[in-house]
């Protein structure tokens, strides 16, 4: 399992403009970090970035079903595309190729893995990276060393994976459906600073429809979080939305007064909380 995985990794990296950069190795000591976190997020039943990482990057991925680390690395790599080679700070929508920079990071030489299942049915899968990447100001697309890595990066400025602290610094929100056992709720996660925030729990939170999803496209939401924060948000009808391009503008939406635009988001799971799996529809900042 971990072999596919790997040669997942190598395959990405061989394929990514640039120039060269070394392959990736196996490390025990990275695989045993990466297992005893995934067995804390199993007890948590929840996913988000581990604070102390002790200047490793890191990937996450959940699941319901029996993901293997080959199912978690092909999900980070499909990003590829997405990507196209700006600076790590400089993307609008850091979450949604994150996880792919990392894979191909030029310093990084090491990766391990862990797998453990919750008893809430989820299988939370962890990658663990050294040296780390998406340092801030630097393009996953550029040549890596020939031999060992002789990285300096600070391990202050780890982002690992799609945690990037660097990212823009802008208060906005996404437009999220929350799946739990068969059942559905649609909300606005409010983060004070967008991007860079999968895995991570919103700074705030208001159910928008509790029993059922809501039809973004086409439908006025006017909502005010207890802070006096008012929301109004327009998507555009379904039609529109079908034929516009990821990240672009499908919509309006104004925060107490202040105009921003709603974009076409990569549906993905944003965060999870108390057994619920919010993912992305729409975000506006």
């Amino acid at each position: 399992m971990a072999s596919q995985a790997l040669q997942a990794h190598n395959d990405a990296r061989a394929k990514a403009p640039g120039g060269a950069r070394p392959s990736l190795q196996w490390d025990n000591g990275l695989a045993n970090d990466a297992q005893n976190y995934a067995n804390q997020l199993a007890r948590l039943g929840k996913m988000e970035h581990s604070k102390d990482r002790n200047g490793q990057g890191e990937n996450l991925y959940a699941s319901t079903g029996t993901p293997s680390f080959a199912d978690a690395a092909k999900s980070w790599i499909d990003e590829g595309p997405l990507y196209k080679g700006e600076k790590i700070g400089q993307i609008a929508n850091f979450g949604a190729v994150g996880h792919y920079t990392q894979c191909v990071w030029p310093e990084t030489t090491k990766l391990g893995m862990g797998i453990a299942k919750g008893s809430n049915g989820w299988t939370y899968i962890v990658g663990r990276y050294s040296p780390a990447g998406n340092m801030s100001g630097q393009s996953a697309w550029r040549p890596g060393p020939s031999g060992p890595s002789n990285s300096n990066n600070n391990n202050n400025n780890n982002n690992g994976g799609n945690n990037n602290n660097n990212a823009p610094k802008k208060g906005g929100f996404y437009l999220v459906n929350g799946y739990k056992n068969g059942q559905g709720r649609s909300g606005i996660a409010w983060y004070n600073s967008l991007g860079g925030n999968d895995g991570k729990q919103p700074d705030k939170y208001m159910d928008i429809k509790k029993d059922g999803l809501l039809t973004w496209e086409g439908t006025s939401v006017d909502a005010t979080f207890g802070d006096g924060t008012r929301i109004v948000s327009k998507v555009n009808s379904n039609d529109q939305v079908q034929k516009a391009q990821l990240f672009t503008k499908v919509g309006e939406a104004t925060v107490s007064g202040r105009k921003i635009d709603v974009k076409k988001d990569k549906i993905r799971t944003l965060y999870m909380n108390d057994g619920w799996d919010f993912k992305c529809i729409y975000w506006a900042d």
